[in-house]
């Protein structure tokens, strides 16, 4: 599996998180916020001074990457490094994109193939309502064609022109709010 060969920064959450340890001091958002699916990807920067969280989404009919998480170690915030940060989580992104795609699709089968098995006939009408948008993602995902947009998502207002210098150098495709 692609996540066994791939270095240490990037990993599926849905795996099993890291535990937490020294290291993670200095990381308010991702110390708070933990994410189960197979859909959400976790980012370690090489030095461990930035994290990041991004999930894959549907954006408009196509799928996209949400980056709804980016945080850099707060004893070197402010020092001009964020630039630099995303670059190097992009690039990881795209040197195994496809084969993320495809673990990602293999989780959200397990996924699935678990609730079918939980799940009774008694409640099978309900459950394939819940399941349409796992298989909606699933569709999306299996036509999918790397590389994908990355959206930063849920930006608060005192970031937007620092995301906007990153839309303007094609780091990622948009943010939204």
């Amino acid at each position: 599996m692609w996540f066994n060969i791939l270095k240490a920064p990037i990993y599926p959450n849905w795996i099993g998180d890291e535990p937490h340890s020294k290291k993670d001091e200095g990381f308010d958002l991702l110390n708070r916020i933990r994410h189960t699916t197979p859909s959400e990807i976790t980012f370690i920067s090489k030095d461990g001074n930035c994290r990041a969280d991004f999930y894959l989404a549907e954006h408009f009919g196509r799928a996209a990457w949400y980056l709804q998480i980016f945080e850099i170690r707060k004893s070197i915030r402010g020092k001009g490094l964020g630039e630099s940060y995303l670059k190097e989580m992009i690039d990881e992104l795209r040197r195994d994109e496809k084969n993320i795609l495809d673990e990602i699709l293999e989780g959200l089968d397990l996924e699935e193939a678990k609730i079918r098995e939980e799940a009774n006939n008694e409640i099978y009408n309900i459950l394939e309502q819940f399941l349409k948008p796992m298989k909606d993602i699933k569709k999306i995902i299996s036509e999918a064609s790397p590389p994908l947009d990355v959206i930063a998502v849920h930006v608060e207002e005192r970031p937007r022109k620092w995301w906007d210098r990153m839309v303007d150098k094609g780091l990622i495709a948009e943010w939204l709010d």
